[in-house]
């Protein structure tokens, strides 16, 4: 039954079920081939309200069939009443179903009406929501700037904090309780910059000196200068065979640019003795020195040697002697290559 969408579905296929079972009560003999009748159909109908009765009425079943019994009447009679009173409780259960039915839908418009209450007072509520939300829609707006307000001057009171302790790292190192003003942390950077202030003649690293080009040994003379077609050479010292083993910082690179900036400084411009007994050149902290370009720059020539380092250290654990073995370096080639050429020749002096 509850395979059937329909009800002339399911009175169909009972009445064609009561047929099958009339074929095999009457010995396999049809009582009525062809389609179904309207006869069929009504014991089909009869045959489903019966079931159900027994189903879900079973005592008021039993109750009817035991009053039938009890009464003393003809055959007739008692074929008409057992037929009337089957009628009868199909009409009551007909009217049982129906007033359930009605009872049914009046719950469901209850419900409906429920259902469109609550959908009312939704859209109430959805109402009174979109005017809170103008009407504190500004106030949000003004705590978000106060927050952001807030917010920029927390960090920048942080920033402050921040700066002035870099600040304060910034000037000042100390060392086995030695407090050096100006100087970095690192060991490197300050031994650099300690080379650095030194080889200025502790004048600082404010200096702005302007490049002096050297000309050829022989055109000393103003007159010479000026004759020249040639342009001037200046001395140009490659230390690439060292600059492409070892990268150097930039902090390392100043310390020696200003290291052989001051070897450069501190040679001699004037006229070299030949007699090994006068005052030597390249210690020119003597009185007796000859005149470098130092003593116009700052007053006095002041040239510490470089110190002297092997190529076998461990440049990798020991930083700060890259630029000490690099100025040797270039104090060996200074000494080596161009002081010689400062000697008064026979051939630039004496006429053939």
């Amino acid at each position: 039954m509850e395979s059937c969408g329909s009800w002339p579905v399911l009175q169909r296929r009972v009445a064609w079920i009561v047929r099958f079972c009339q074929w095999i009560a009457n010995g396999r003999v049809a009582s009525s081939p062809g389609p179904l009748t309207l006869e069929e159909l009504s014991q089909s109908s009869q045959a489903i309200v019966r079931n159900v009765q027994n189903e879900y009425f079973p005592e008021d079943v039993k109750e009817r069939r035991m009053s039938i019994k009890t009464r003393s009447k003809s055959k007739k009679e008692s074929e008409m009443s057992a037929t009337q009173g089957k009628f009868d409780a199909v009409l009551t259960k007909m009217d049982d179903l129906l007033k359930a039915k009605a009872k049914q839908e009046v719950k469901f418009n209850s419900i409906l009406e429920k259902l469109e209450n609550l959908e009312i007072s939704q859209k109430k509520t959805a109402d009174d929501v979109k005017d809170l939300k103008q009407s504190y829609g500004f106030s949000e707006e003004q705590v978000t700037e106060v927050k952001n307000d807030i917010a920029e001057k927390a960090s920048h009171r942080e920033l402050t904090k921040l700066e002035k302790k870099i600040d304060d790292l910034e000037n000042r190192s100390k060392r086995n309780n030695i407090l050096i003003w100006g100087l970095r942390e690192d060991v490197d950077k300050e031994y650099d910059s300690l080379e650095l202030f030194l080889a200025h003649n502790f004048f600082g690293n404010h200096m702005r000196i302007k490049d002096i080009e050297v000309m050829r040994a022989h055109r000393t003379n103003i007159k010479e200068r000026a004759a020249a077609t040639t342009k001037p050479r200046p001395i140009h010292v490659y230390l690439l065979r060292y600059t492409d083993k070892v990268m150097i910082l930039k902090a390392a690179a100043k310390a020696l640019k200003d290291k052989i900036e001051s070897i450069v400084n501190n040679r001699p411009t004037t006229a070299v003795s030949d007699d090994p007994n006068d005052c030597s050149v390249l210690t020119p902290n003597h009185d007796c020195s000859a005149l470098t370009p130092n003593h116009f720059l700052l007053q006095r020539a002041t040239q510490l040697l470089p110190s002297v380092f092997v190529n076998e250290d461990l440049f990798s654990r020991k930083g700060w002697r890259k630029v000490q073995f690099l100025a040797d370096h270039y104090w060996k080639r200074w000494t080596r290559e161009y002081v010689p050429t400062l000697q008064r020749r026979p051939k630039w002096v004496k006429s053939r």
